[in-house]
């Protein structure tokens, strides 16, 4: 970027963002009481800010740079696969050499979401969870709750907002609620049930999908050793450009 006239800082950061309370992908979850009286639910109480260091830079151009930013870095978003793999947009063109191809990144990304996506949704179809959800329910209507499913954290946001900040504990509210959420949790057997459950729809997802697997494994182990290049030095920007030619692609993929 720095190259095309924008005079990018150096140490990038990114604001982190309040995570979520799960198990194995199953949200809602709290696998301990401590867990739960130290996090409560940080992504309806704690205050959000999606400032990171590239979005407050691009903000403090004027309104032709920024639009111009936005396709240096980005590209379009209309671009198809075929056109990212020809990109000569920054990021495009950075994710195309580390993954070897825009197609292997998009191969990776799309087989990560399915496997999560997948994974939770069909293990909270098992009547082994469905069965310890209904028991969860029933035990946090008699302490005064009324929720459903696994989704006591929008009692959380109804009650006390946002009001804290990343990394700070809840209060005496959030944490009683968290407390009781636990307990019900616990007491309805959910984590054992959810084990049980996820260890089935693993199993058979990953036969349906060994040969996937196996293949995108060896382009993760690629991905890795490309990634770790730059991470100890062995690459920069402009080693990675004159190996490829400016094209940003690695060679056979």
């Amino acid at each position: 970027m720095r190259e095309r006239g924008f005079n990018m800082p150096t140490n990038l950061s990114y604001t982190s963002s309040a995570a979520t309370t799960s198990y194995a992908d199953v949200g809602g979850v709290f696998t301990s009481l401590d867990q739960a009286t130290a996090t409560g639910y940080p992504q309806v109480t704690v205050k959000t800010n999606s400032t990171n260091t590239i979005n407050g830079y691009q903000a403090s151009l004027s309104k032709s740079e920024q639009e111009r930013f936005e396709q240096e870095y980005n590209g379009s978003i209309d671009d198809t696969d075929a056109q990212k793999e020809i990109s000569t947009a920054c990021s495009v063109q950075a994710l195309r050499w580390v993954y070897g191809s825009w197609k292997n990144y998009a191969n990776l990304a799309d087989i990560g979401n399915e496997w999560s996506s997948k994974r939770s949704e069909s293990t909270l179809q098992q009547k082994e969870v469905q069965d310890a959800i209904d028991t969860y329910t029933q035990c946090m209507a008699k302490a005064g709750y009324k929720v459903d499913g696994l989704r006591a954290y929008k009692i959380a946001g109804k009650e006390f907002g946002r009001y804290r900040s990343i990394g700070s504990k809840p209060n005496a509210k959030e944490q009683a609620l968290a407390t009781q959420d636990f307990r019900c949790q616990d007491e309805a057997g959910i984590i054992p049930a959810v084990r049980k459950a996820m260890n089935h729809v693993s199993g058979r997802w990953m036969v349906e999908n060994e040969a996937r697997i196996l293949e995108l494994n060896d382009v993760l182990q690629e991905t890795m050793e490309r990634a770790n290049s730059v991470i100890n030095g062995d690459k920069d920007y402009a080693t990675v450009k004159a190996e490829t030619n400016g094209t940003f692609r690695v060679t056979g993929k």
